[in-house]
C-alpha cells in the first residue's frame, strides 16, 4: 500500500490524526471467473459467491460493490477468498460485474439467471419406503423457462424433511442419484457443509409439463416410520439455496412378501391370486390406488387391497407375461 499526505500550500504535508497514515492499495484489475450460484428468484437474497483472480483476496473490502444489471449492492469478503454479492429483490437476468473502488467495474459479463420462484404442488408417488430409492416426480408451477422446454436455475435439489438433521447425522454426506439414477455423489451446501439434499434433474413429460425427478434417500432410523402416520415435506430448490414451501411425502416401512396362493393357473390367465405378507398399504385411494400393482414376469397389473396382510392381483394371459 501507499501513505497518502496532503498539502495545501503545496510543501507541508499532513498525515492522518494522531500521526496515522492513510493507506491507499493499488491491484491488478479483478478478474472474474466463476459465480455460486449462478441464479435464483425474484425476490432476491441469494447469496452469489464470486471467485477470481488475487485481486479478489488481497485488498481492502470496504468499498466492495456488486452490480446485478444496474442495481448496485455492497460486497462482502468469503472467508474462503472471493467476494460475495447477495442479490437485490427484483433482480432480473444480466451480467454480475464487481468493483473494488465502487468506481471501475470488471467486464466478465458473467450472467446471473433470474427466476420465478418454484411452487411444487404434487409428487408422484406421494408415497415410498423408509428405505428410499422411490424415483419420485415433482409438479409445480415455475419449473421450466417461461413457455419454453428447459430448466431454470443452476443447481436443482430436492430436500425430504424438515432441517439437515433430520436423517444424516453430523457430519454425513447427503446423496444424489446422479445419471443412472443411483445413489451417488454428495452435494454440498454454500457453506460446506452437507444438507439432507439429493440431485434433482429437469424433466419434460409427455404431454409438454415441465416437472423435477429425484430419489428419496434412505432414513437410518425406520422405527420412527413404523405407524404409517409419519408424512415428510419435501422441498425444491433450482440454485441449491432457496428452496420452495413443502409437499408432504409419506413414508412407510418396507413391505414383505411372505407367499401366494394359488401357485399355478392356466395360460390364458384370469385367476385370482392373494399375495400375503406384512406391512402392506393402502394410505392413498382413490385415482393414487392404480399405483398399487403386481409384477408377474415383465407385466405390471393392477393390485386390490384386502388389509395389510393381504392384497390380490388377476393373472394376465401367460403370452404377455412371458410364461406357461
Amino acid at each position: 500500500p501507499l501513505r497518502l499526505d496532503l498539502a495545501l500550500n503545496g510543501q507541508q504535508f499532513v498525515d492522518g490524526a494522531a500521526g496515522a497514515p492513510h493507506l491507499f492499495h493499488r491491484h491488478a484489475p479483478p478478474l472474474l471467473l466463476s459465480l455460486s450460484p449462478a441464479s435464483g428468484p425474484v425476490g432476491g437474497d441469494t447469496l452469489v459467491r464470486v471467485a477470481g483472480n488475487a485481486s479478489l483476496y488481497n485488498v481492502e473490502r470496504e468499498d466492495t460493490v456488486c452490480k446485478f444489471g444496474d442495481v448496485w449492492v455492497n460486497g462482502s469478503a468469503d472467508d474462503r477468498g472471493g467476494m460475495l454479492c447477495r442479490s437485490p429483490p427484483g433482480v432480473t437476468t444480466a451480467a454480475l460485474e464487481l468493483s473494488l473502488n465502487a468506481q471501475q467495474f470488471t467486464t466478465a459479463r458473467l450472467q446471473f439467471l433470474a427466476y420465478q420462484p418454484p411452487g411444487p404442488s404434487e409428487l408422484l408417488p406421494p408415497i415410498g419406503p423408509a428405505a428410499g430409492a422411490t424415483s419420485i416426480l415433482v409438479l409445480g408451477s415455475n419449473l421450466s423457462a417461461h413457455s419454453q422446454p428447459t430448466p431454470l436455475g443452476t443447481d436443482l435439489r430436492c430436500r425430504f424433511g424438515d432441517s439437515d438433521k433430520d436423517y444424516y447425522p453430523a457430519g454425513a454426506a447427503a446423496l444424489s442419484h446422479g445419471a443412472a439414477r443411483g445413489l451417488a455423489t454428495p452435494r454440498p451446501g454454500l457453506d460446506g457443509s452437507y444438507a439432507g439434499d439429493v440431485e434433482a434433474f429437469f424433466e419434460l413429460l409427455p404431454n409438454g409439463t415441465a416437472a423435477l425427478s429425484c430419489t428419496s434417500p434412505p432414513r437410518p432410523d425406520a422405527s420412527k416410520y413404523a405407524d404409517g402416520a409419519e408424512a415428510e415435506e419435501v422441498r425444491v430448490t433450482l440454485n441449491g439455496q432457496q428452496y420452495s414451501a413443502p409437499v408432504p411425502f409419506r413414508v412407510r416401512p418396507a413391505p414383505r412378501l411372505d407367499g401366494i396362493w394359488p401357485r399355478s393357473t392356466f395360460a390364458h390367465g384370469g385367476s385370482v391370486v392373494t399375495f400375503t405378507g406384512v406391512g402392506f398399504w393402502d394410505d392413498l385411494g382413490g385415482a393414487d390406488a392404480a399405483l398399487l400393482r403386481c409384477r408377474v414376469g415383465a407385466t405390471s397389473v393392477p393390485a386390490t387391497f384386502v388389509n395389510s396382510t393381504s392384497m390380490t392381483c388377476t393373472m394376465p394371459d401367460g403370452a404377455p407375461a412371458g410364461a406357461y
